[in-house]
């Protein structure tokens, strides 16, 4: 079974949250998440939800140098081609510019390289 993990981007912020950092904090139907006692900017606890913030989860896999692949990932696929890491029709895929070529992140995990991710590395997809 694989291991159910989130890390959670912060816009107003600029701060990336990881798993070990936050808790779900549930506002009716709506779930914020809670950062208690950021002591990385010394504010406090802080809430990151859907109008504040991007919850991205991990995807139970790791690149070949053992970093765990989330959404978002900016990662170098086969052939040097670099792409994000998505989540779409039910898997996990690594999906290039505005092509519908997607890859299969479990069937690559070996081939695949993580660079950074779309939020705190932006300039590397303008890179490419």
């Amino acid at each position: 079974m694989r291991e159910i993990k989130f890390r959670a981007w912060n816009y107003e912020e600029k701060e990336m949250y990881y798993a070990d950092d936050f808790q779900p904090l549930v506002y009716g139907c709506e779930t914020r998440w809670v950062v208690k006692n950021n002591a990385r900017t010394d504010k406090g606890d802080v809430l990151v939800g859907a109008d504040n913030g991007e919850l991205m989860q991990y995807t139970g896999l790791k690149d070949k140098n053992g970093v765990e692949i989330c959404e978002g990932d900016i990662v170098r696929g086969m052939r040097g081609i670099m792409g994000v890491c998505k989540f779409e029709h039910g898997r996990f895929f690594i999906g290039y510019g505005d092509s519908t070529r997607l890859t299969f992140i479990y069937e690559n995990r070996n081939k695949i390289k993580i660079l950074g991710n779309i939020y705190e590395n932006p300039e590397l997809l303008e890179k490419q």
